[in-house]
């Protein structure tokens, strides 16, 4: 009888080190996987804020084409980092290139118009059209800044304005 509580310990024994062992190293796999995540998502969002930095500089300057040409540029980066990205930078990085596209359209087709009220209302889309990629371009920098919790980076300006 002894011999058998003797081998029921062992047993016991064994297998708490066992489901000890498997519980650790499970536990360290997926502590593993998070950090990989983090890391991951730390150097996609730098990277986006960046990008939509120079998306909303080339924006400012009005040049359409260049801006949809160099999202198109980065699309490749986008599409690696799509998962790790926050669903509102998604959605206006994929959104300010279909505005772009629709500017664009509707620039050059003001461009072969007669001046005139028709051409007059494409041209005021057109410039709707700008603006709101911009602000896409600014909620897309905010998400980024929200995840990481980074204050918003604001322009200052003398109190009588810019000066010329």
């Amino acid at each position: 009888m002894a011999t058998y509580l003797v081998l029921i310990g062992a047993a016991s024994s064994v297998l708490g080190g066992f489901l000890a062992t498997w519980y650790r190293a499970r536990v360290a796999g997926k502590v593993k996987f998070e950090e990989t995540i983090a890391e991951r998502k730390v150097a996609a969002y730098g990277k986006a804020l960046e990008l939509v930095g120079q998306v909303q500089s080339i924006l400012v300057q009005g040049m359409e084409k260049d801006a949809l040409k160099f999202l198109y540029d980065n699309g490749r980066w986008f599409a690696d980092s799509l998962i790790l990205l926050p669903h509102t930078f998604v959605e206006n990085w994929r959104s300010i290139r279909l505005n772009l596209q629709c500017a664009i359209l509707k620039n050059t087709a003001q461009e072969k118009m007669e001046a005139g009220v028709k051409r007059d209302t494409v041209i005021n889309d057109v410039v709707h059209l700008r603006g709101f990629c911009d602000e896409l371009a600014r909620q897309a920098e905010a998400s980024i800044r929200d995840e990481l919790n980074l204050p918003e980076c604001k322009i200052k300006h003398p109190q009588n304005g810019c000066s010329e």
